[in-house]
């Protein structure tokens, strides 16, 4: 009456009775005996010499099981009120007797059946299939982006040594993001820094590549953010599709293409590890809210895009952090809502202009050299410029030889300044032409910074002076020698 069961062991007994629903005394009994079995060979008993477990079943032909040792298999039968079977069980069959009595408890159960419904109910399944829906979806993104994504080849001249020749080498590659049909190219400034001219790298859909010139439409050095242009056919330029950096969540889904190392078209994937990061940009100014990833970023991936799970821009790759240049798993990335005030004002009017003091300052890792704790210590201050006209005084040297320091900024509209850092948020408030109150710490000669802060009020001078514009900011920086074009 037993019902055929896929799966059961062949050694098993023929009066064991598989049967879920209505088991029998007999199957319960043999499943009991078969558990202690299982669990007193898990106890050392396959290896004990001369252990032996005899259990009786006074039922007329009732079977008894015991173990011992050996390698083989044997059995001694004698008649008595019950028949007893002895069986030496060898390390295999110990392994199947644990799997069988794991397997016969819970065909035994009433309760079994249920639970396994109920198991199987609450564990969600993986199917090959999903898998591959999955993996399907990335592919189908990756390449309607690539498109979107440029090579960048940057070149300077130089002279052979030998003819005297001048000739174009490669300076560095890097990545853009197609920004318009009209042709713009979004990337890094540190990208195309120095460079004398640059080369664009467009593919299409079918993976065909095609080069072309490109020409400088303008850049932001204090955020690190450049806007070339290439002459393509509005039929072959992909925009990127923009997204928002506004209300991403740790632990999101990212994509990082670009070329890293000159290999172009990579895709990497990762999380948003992190927000709300504060990056230097080249000329010094903070660069804010920018989005930490562990998609792997490396040099050649800067100015390639960041891309949420649909595919849409959150971030521009700028820098990574790691002790020997490659990835270590942190990338930075500039939020696309900055990217994009920033990408529309130098397309507008080809540079993005920035209130600015007009001096120049000794950075704060220095200065804590001199014992300047707090502030920013002007180092020269521009004949003619409005801080000149303000009486700010810049750093000097006396006939004698000894330097006398220059004021000390240490707030600019009421907003406290430690270092060079809160001077540019501190401006990031204003516009160029506005006045500001500017409380300078300006110490008698042969006074040290450490005793004038015992009495900083006695020293403390407040200024007003009119903002001027950031276009002489571009002197602090190295040029870009691309050609212009807009």
């Amino acid at each position: 009456g037993a019902l055929p069961f896929r799966g059961i062991p062949a050694f098993l007994p023929s009066s064991f009775d598989p049967t879920p629903t209505t088991p029998g005394p007999t199957a319960r009994r043999n499943t009991i005996m078969r558990a202690l079995l299982a669990l007193l060979a898990l106890l050392g008993a396959p290896r004990a010499t001369g252990f032996g477990l005899r259990l009786g079943a006074r039922t007329g032909a009732g079977h008894g099981v015991g173990s011992g040792s050996g390698l083989g298999c044997g059995s001694r039968r004698r008649h008595d009120d019950a028949k007893t079977m002895t069986m030496a069980m060898s390390l295999s069959d110990v392994r199947k007797a644990v799997a069988s009595a794991g397997l016969a408890l819970a065909l035994a159960s009433p309760l079994a059946l249920p639970l396994q419904e109920a198991a199987a109910r609450s564990m969600p399944e993986i199917t090959l299939e999903a898998l591959q829906a999955n993996e399907k979806t990335l592919i189908d993104l990756f390449q309607e982006r690539t498109a979107s994504v440029a090579y960048i080849n940057t070149y300077v001249q130089t002279r052979d040594s030998f003819s005297l020749n001048v000739m174009e080498v490669p300076a560095g590659t890097g990545s853009g993001i197609v920004w318009d049909k009209v042709g713009h190219i979004v990337t890094n400034y540190h990208v195309i820094r120095s460079a004398q001219s640059a080369q664009v790298v467009l593919s299409n859909a079918a993976g065909d590549k095609k080069t072309y010139t490109a020409k400088l439409a303008g850049y932001d050095a204090d955020k690190d953010i450049a806007v070339l242009k290439v002459d393509a056919p509005p039929a072959t330029l992909r925009p990127i599709a923009l997204g928002s950096s506004q209300n991403l969540k740790v632990g999101q889904t990212t994509l990082a293409i670009g070329s890293p190392f000159g290999l172009d078209h990579t895709l990497t994937t990762g999380i948003v590890s992190g927000l709300g990061r504060e990056m230097r940009s080249p000329t010094g100014r903070p660069i804010s809210n920018v989005i930490q990833t562990d998609a792997a970023i490396n040099p050649g991936n800067s100015g390639g895009p960041l891309l949420n799970s649909k595919g849409n821009l959150i971030g521009m790759n700028t820098a990574i952090y790691s002790p020997s240049g490659a990835s270590a798993g942190i990338g930075f990335a500039i939020p696309v809502d900055t990217l994009r005030v920033i990408v529309d004002t130098i397309i507008k009017y080809g540079r993005v202009v920035r209130p600015i003091i007009g001096i120049t300052y000794l950075e704060s890792s220095q200065a804590r050299a001199l014992g300047i704790e707090r502030g920013v210590l002007v180092l020269d201050v521009p004949p003619g410029s409005n801080a000149e006209k303000a009486g700010i005084a810049g750093t000097s040297r006396d006939p004698q030889g000894y330097i006398n320091l220059g004021d000390i900024i240490v707030s600019v509209g009421g907003y406290d300044v430690a270092n060079e850092g809160d001077l540019f948020k501190a401006l990031e408030k204003y516009q160029p032409g506005d006045t500001v109150s500017i409380a300078v710490l300006r110490l008698p000669p042969g006074t040290s910074q450490r005793s004038a802060f015992k009495s900083v009020d006695d020293f403390t001078k407040k200024i007003a002076l009119q903002l001027q514009s950031s276009d002489s900011v571009e002197a602090r920086v190295a040029q870009p020698q691309l050609q212009r074009g807009g």
